[in-house]
């Protein structure tokens, strides 16, 4: 008796597997060519002591999982999202919501923490020290969530953080139909390709992988996109998503700026949040439906709740 989990890349994939393997019987000789069932000796690849064995069925059914992302969103989300009655699916949250300001801050190191807890606290107020309640140095995630808790505190005390509005640049139709064809289309694959954020799904297109036998179509279309817009720009992937939401993030293996678009039929929110200014005392909140913008991504940066339809990106 044995088991094995496979993982699919979507229902109908796993449904057809499950279609066509369920109660059937296999046995050496449907497993191995003749040329392979012929014994005479104990070689390397001699299967001639299988062929003996008795066959057996495979019983295939489904596993109580999903390699899908919820998003985590904050309980207070939901309850407002509740009390407008927005009707806007993802546990009704209401659009244009931006994440708590703890988790937009926790992807910056302690350093960074500190050094903006010092920059920004009232000229009253005490320094604050790398040392937890004790004055003993604490492990790394005590040093971490101390100083993010200083650095929130700091923030608080002088208000809200500024926020500018602006917008990417429009996509011609003929390509911005193209993607989204692609994109409503796309067999993604069966796990996240980035963990620890959250998206129903996320792929990563290298762009040295010149023998991609199922996104060439995506692939093509992406140049036509940096075509119209950078043809100079050279990008090592593109990374494609479908319902990311909140995950405040520094994508910290970037050298250079990005470019981001946004397509689907959400209606209200998904903006595009990018941290600026010198002691990120500004959020740059950037529509990008239909619209490509370029961003820094080695700043914190998060989407807005959104509704009304599916949200994908390309970036």
């Amino acid at each position: 008796l044995g088991y094995a989990i496979v993982v699919y890349r979507d229902e109908d994939e796993a449904v057809a597997v499950k279609k066509a393997l369920n109660g059937e019987e296999v046995s050496a000789e449907t497993v191995y060519r003749p040329g392979q069932r012929t014994g005479g000796g104990k070689k390397k690849g001699d299967i001639s002591d299988l062929l003996d064995e008795p066959p057996f069925l495979l019983k295939v059914r489904r596993a109580e999982n999903s390699d899908t992302s919820s998003a985590r969103l904050p309980a207070e989300w939901k309850r407002e999202g509740e009390e407008k009655g927005n009707g806007c699916g993802m546990a009704n949250v209401a659009p244009g919501m931006d994440p708590p300001l703890a988790e937009q801050l926790r992807p910056l190191s302690k350093e960074e923490l500190l050094r903006r807890a010092d920059d920004l606290r009232p000229e009253d107020a005490p320094r604050e020290e790398e040392t937890t309640d004790g004055g003993k140095p604490g492990s790394f995630v005590e040093q971490h969530t101390k100083a993010l808790e200083w650095a929130v505190a700091s923030y608080e005390a002088i208000g809200t953080r500024r926020e500018v509005n602006t917008e990417g640049r429009s996509i011609p139709p003929e390509i911005l139909s193209k993607l989204e064809s692609i994109l409503e289309s796309l067999r993604w694959p069966a796990q996240n390709q980035r963990q620890g954020l959250s998206a129903e799904r996320y792929l990563v297109l290298q762009t040295n992988d010149k023998n991609d036998r199922y996104y060439a179509d995506l692939r093509g279309a992406c140049a036509e996109l940096m075509e119209f817009t950078d043809q100079d720009y050279y990008y090592s992937g593109v990374a494609v998503t479908k319902n990311f939401v909140a995950s405040p993030h520094i994508d910290d293996r970037d050298n250079s700026y990005q470019y981001a678009l946004s397509l689907g039929g959400f209606a209200q929110g998904g903006e595009l949040c990018v941290e600026g200014g010198a002691n990120g005392d500004v959020v740059n909140v950037v529509n990008t439906h239909g619209r490509i913008a370029k961003v820094d991504g080695r700043h914190p940066h998060w989407v807005r709740t959104f509704c009304g339809g599916d949200r994908y990106s390309l970036i």
